[in-house]
């Protein structure tokens, strides 16, 4: 499943890059007989709207957080949170492709829309400039049966 953070701009006009709700097509069910998880598998941001704090290096040593309500609540650091992923930016591409896809549970079975926040560790959300261009966030599914 791929989200775009402009996707739903007519129905949450606050959406940013780094903070939105996408609405999706149609309810998706996941049903009760089996388990499922998720895992962001691919995240990017405008190329050319490298964020708004002080660049030292192409590359960055910088810790952002991809927040989402669908997983179970996961410890990172001392906070009991619904974090999926972290990564480091600023990046020369505003691409992260993540190699090492590391499933979680999901908590809601019926999803009609999903918010997805971009956080650095200070709980703040990551600053990007402004840009026409959305950021895109691919989620990976995969049941889990019960034995």
């Amino acid at each position: 499943m791929t989200l775009f953070s402009n996707t739903s701009k007519n129905l949450y006009p606050d959406n940013t890059i780094a903070a939105f709700t996408a609405e999706l097509a149609r309810s998706l069910e996941l049903g009760s007989s089996d388990n499922w998880e998720v895992d962001v598998c691919e995240f990017s941001f405008p190329p050319n709207s490298v964020c708004t704090f002080k660049l030292t290096t192409l590359v960055g040593d910088t810790t952002g957080l991809i927040f989402c309500e669908l997983i179970s609540l996961q410890y990172v650091g001392r906070a009991l949170v619904h974090c999926m992923r972290t990564f480091i930016y600023p990046s020369l591409s505003g691409q992260h492709v993540f190699d090492n896809v590391y499933y979680l549970p999901v908590e809601n079975r019926t999803l009609r829309s999903i918010w997805i926040d971009i956080l650095q560790l200070t709980g703040k959300p990551v600053e990007f400039k402004s840009s026409t261009t959305p950021s895109k966030v691919g989620l990976h599914f995969r049941r889990v049966s019960i034995l």
